[in-house]
């Protein structure tokens, strides 16, 4: 018996064709000592239901409803208040785990002494058994939150690194927890929230063991047509801007607002295919409300800020000549 509990905030919403494959995973952990908490948005299906039937086949599954529809970052945050382990994962409930998940994390956790622990994951369309994964040599290592926060922000294309991005993929130390929250009514929250875990924790450990099945479902908020609504990844961007400023963090705020820019006339052109023209011009309204900052940014050279500004005189221009106003600095 494991003796420091691991609470597992599960968000449902309309996911009866996927919720018992998920729970099953979770019931079937090596790591036993747990609580899995389904916090369910106002479902319209039968996921309360099947809910309902797995709780009554183990007493370690707890069910809390909601009465209004609030999105992902509120049912992440009511499960945060209702949590009673010592640490805490997240998994949604269209995907699900290795029978090892917890047990690899919490003795990754253990080993580095650290606040998070991370593994990989598998993208997949199609069910796959995790007997069918084929590993090498497991590797392992830890770090200083603030270098996961630079590996998040350096990978070499404009937005962050999928891997240290997500948050089921981690186990967190409850206590460390205190006072982050998901920002609420936004999409890309998981940006938000692991940079400032990041920025926060004393040490992070990772593992490039494959313990999490990511479903790619086509229905899926970041899978459907562009619209206004993908701004939000600019916007949070910018937030961590002003919260890394606002707690003297500026070298942080300077390497976000570096890639806030390159990503906000990303978002313009992605509004632009997909004819979308508030959304072309919000995203034109995010590069010049950062352009202040970025220009002051000194890893930035003067040729970058230049063709920003070319940009905001002349999208199409800019377009024409595809410049690249992306800083890289890649850590290995």
């Amino acid at each position: 018996m494991n003796s420091e509990m691991i609470s597992i905030i599960v968000p449902v919403y309309n996911v009866g064709k996927y919720i018992e494959k998920c729970l099953e995973s979770l019931m079937k952990q090596t790591y036993a000592n747990i609580e899995i908490i389904c916090v369910d948005d106002k479902s319209t299906d039968n996921s309360v239901q099947i809910c309902e039937k797995m709780m009554s086949e183990d007493a370690r599954i707890r069910l809390i409803r909601k009465e209004v529809n609030t999105g992902l970052a509120s049912v992440r945050n009511i499960g945060l208040k209702a949590v009673s382990g010592k640490y805490v994962a997240f998994v949604d409930s269209d995907d699900w785990v290795t029978s090892d998940y917890l047990e690899t994390l919490y003795q990754l956790m253990t080993e580095y002494q650290a606040e998070i622990a991370q593994g990989s994951y598998v993208r997949t369309t199609i069910e796959v058994d995790e007997k069918e994964l084929k590993y090498g040599a497991v590797r392992t290592k830890g770090m200083t939150g603030r270098e996961a926060l630079q590996r998040m922000f350096s990978a070499s294309m404009v937005h962050p690194d999928v891997e240290y991005t997500i948050v089921p993929n981690k186990l967190y130390c409850k206590s460390f927890l205190e006072g982050i929250f998901f920002p609420e009514g936004k999409i890309f929250e998981d940006q938000y929230f692991s940079a400032v875990c990041y920025a926060k924790c004393r040490k992070v450990a990772v593992t490039d063991k494959k313990i999490y099945f990511y479903r790619v479902n086509p229905q899926g908020t970041t899978m459907q047509k562009y619209s206004t609504l993908f701004l939000d990844e600019v916007e949070l961007h910018e937030r961590l801007v002003q919260y890394f400023d606002r707690n003297g963090e500026g070298d942080l705020a300077a390497m976000i607002s570096a890639r806030m820019i390159p990503l906000a006339i990303d978002h313009y052109y992605r509004a632009e295919y997909a004819g979308c023209v508030d959304a072309k011009r919000r995203a034109c309204l995010h590069v010049l409300k950062g352009y202040g900052h970025y220009l002051g940014t000194r890893m930035i050279s003067c040729e970058k800020k230049l063709a920003v500004l070319l940009f905001l005189f002349s999208p199409a221009a800019f377009g024409v000549l595809k410049l690249d106003v992306c800083y890289w600095k890649r850590v290995d």
